[in-house]
């Protein structure tokens, strides 16, 4: 079995070769696609790297303006507990 760790910093996200990483523990896979951009294909979203500082900012595709890592990743996390095509999934149960 993998031996997976939680996403903590961009220190760990892949120069070239995909990997998975646990947000709040979900199993992710992160592509890298080069440059300073990294591809979630189970959240369908992109984490890019706006900013080649030491803290520089991040944004998630389709999610709100660049911020730091920490609040880029918050935005994965939830992404994570709600991936694309679950949403609205378990709304279904109960009488009609």
């Amino acid at each position: 079995m993998d031996d997976l760790i939680e996403l903590v910093s961009p220190e760990q996200l892949p120069e070239e070769t995909a990997t998975r990483f646990l947000l709040e523990g979900v199993v992710v896979a992160v592509e890298p696609e080069g440059g300073r951009s990294w591809w979630f294909p189970q959240l369908e979203v992109s984490l890019v790297q706006q900013e080649l500082s030491a803290d520089g900012s991040f944004a998630v595709s389709g999610h709100r303006d660049a911020g730091s890592f920490a609040e880029a990743l918050a935005v994965l996390r939830q992404l994570a507990q709600h991936p694309p095509g679950t949403r609205g999934a378990g709304h279904s149960e109960g009488g009609a």
